[in-house]
């Protein structure tokens, strides 16, 4: 195992056997997320509903964990990646007919200010933590570009929900989903 996210090779030898449309070892998970940034998994899955329940039953007995994305979520893969095997979904509809760039970033407060208007208000428009950056054009859209990493994404999150929390008095929740091991070790 690598890291603690790989099979063994005999697990990788087993998993190629089961019939599955495509198996990817060590595959990075963030070109198959919205935000285009994150670690990676032991084994990558894809294929139709018969493998799904194939592979539910072989990887507990084999005691890995099961993960299950779907391509284009709101999903921040952490830099120390998923342990396991991961299935990759399709999602059952198309992109929107007007994609904005980015990521929502918070959900709307249930009373109040949207979190565009506090983003704004706070000075938060235009952020920048390495290539992750609150978008000035787009209030609450989070866009990442060229080297970012997801642990720079989960700064930028905190960072803004503790500059709105202190300004404020208001809660955000993050509008993308966080999964995976930290890696506070990895070099920059």
């Amino acid at each position: 195992m690598v890291d603690g996210l790989g099979l063994t090779e005999r697990q990788q030898d087993a998993i190629q056997q089961l019939g599955l449309t495509t198996v990817e070892f060590g595959a990075s998970l963030g070109p198959c997320t919205r935000l285009g940034v994150g670690g990676a998994c032991g084994a990558l899955v894809t294929g139709d509903s018969e493998a799904v329940a194939l592979l539910g039953r072989w990887t507990r007995r084999e005691r890995l964990k099961l993960t299950t994305i779907t391509r284009g979520a709101n999903l921040l893969v952490r830099d120390g990646g998923l342990p396991g095997v991961v299935l990759l979904e399709e999602p059952d509809e198309g992109p929107p007919d007007d994609p904005l760039p980015g990521v929502p970033l918070f959900l709307d407060p249930e009373q109040g200010s949207t979190a565009a208007e506090l983003l704004a208000r706070s000075g938060l428009l235009g952020v920048r933590i390495r290539g992750v950056r609150i978008a000035a054009d787009h209030p609450n859209r989070l866009v990442t570009e060229g080297d970012a990493r997801a642990q720079d994404v989960e700064v930028l999150v905190d960072l803004a929900r503790a500059r709105i929390a202190a300004q404020w008095g208001v809660e955000l929740t993050p509008a993308v989903g966080v999964v995976g091991r930290s890696n506070p070790r990895s070099p920059r």
